[in-house]
């Protein structure tokens, strides 16, 4: 997001995590079911994102459209959110469902099961990201949302928290961002939920625990915050580690030196 996109954003989930009433799975369903209602009708969202209506009037809309379907913590949500600034109707949609996930993760923090589902969706992440058929098979533009649904509950609704499986099964419908992007995003808010940061760290052989914690001591005195790890073994990267965080990719790979010096050879 950008501009006054992003400040709206950040005002809204500070109040979403300062709304203890709204940390609640019953919250996050209803956030999710209301981004859907906005999804389904166009003309809707466009108004709700439209700076020439008043907040009074686009806050009337709202309680028309959804007061008495959602709870008072839902709909306190959706009214501070329609009556920030949004660039488009796509920062809007974004915001809701980004709110959904905070809630829900709020509550987990609360039941002592965040942990628990941080894993679940990064176990999924994996699962996608090392299969190009099964992420084909879920992003593709032709598949019906319920068979997505219905492989990814095939794939995992025996294991999973009932909120980690429906949060990939949203990731996997979301019209808004990617499959694996939406995962990512999923793993950063339940970090930014602990005020940490995430570092996917990629080598060729597990880690063992003093090399994690001489890592995490490294990283956070470089980014001066709190480190989460999330831990990939891959070994095609032969030797070394790389991290990526956010965008930044720190690498020191044996693999990107000899890619590197295979590049500079064909020179």
């Amino acid at each position: 997001m950008l501009g006054a996109s992003k400040n709206s954003y950040q005002a809204l989930v500070t109040a979403v995590d300062q709304n203890s009433a709204a940390h609640d799975n019953a919250v996050m369903n209803e956030l999710l079911l209301a981004s859907d209602t906005l999804i389904a009708n166009k003309s809707l969202l466009v108004a709700l994102v439209d700076n020439g209506i008043t907040s009074e009037a686009k806050i009337g809309i709202v309680k028309e459209v959804f007061a008495g379907k959602v709870s008072q913590g839902a709909l306190s949500i959706l009214e501070l959110a329609v009556t920030s600034r949004w660039l488009s109707g796509e920062d809007l949609l974004i915001a809701i469902q980004n709110s959904a996930a905070r809630c829900a993760f709020a509550a987990a923090e609360n039941e002592g099961t965040l942990d628990r589902i941080e894993e679940e969706v990064f176990a999924f992440e994996r699962i996608v990201a090392s299969s190009g058929d099964l992420e084909l098979l879920l992003s593709s533009p032709n598949a019906q949302t319920e068979a997505r649904s219905e492989l990814i509950r095939d794939l995992v609704a025996d294991k999973f928290h009932q909120v980690s499986l429906l949060l990939v099964t949203r990731a996997a419908t979301s019209q808004q961002i990617s499959l694996l992007a939406g995962l990512t995003n999923l793993q950063e808010l339940a970090a930014d939920r602990r005020n940490q940061v995430l570092a996917e760290v990629k080598s060729a052989i597990a880690l063992d625990q003093n090399q994690e914690k001489r890592l995490i001591t490294a990283l956070e005195r470089i980014y001066n915050q709190k480190i989460r790890l999330q831990k990939v073994v891959d070994p095609k990267v032969v030797g070394g580690i790389s991290v990526q965080i956010g965008d930044e990719l720190i690498d020191g790979t044996v693999a990107s030196r000899l890619a590197q010096l295979a590049r500079q050879l064909a020179q």
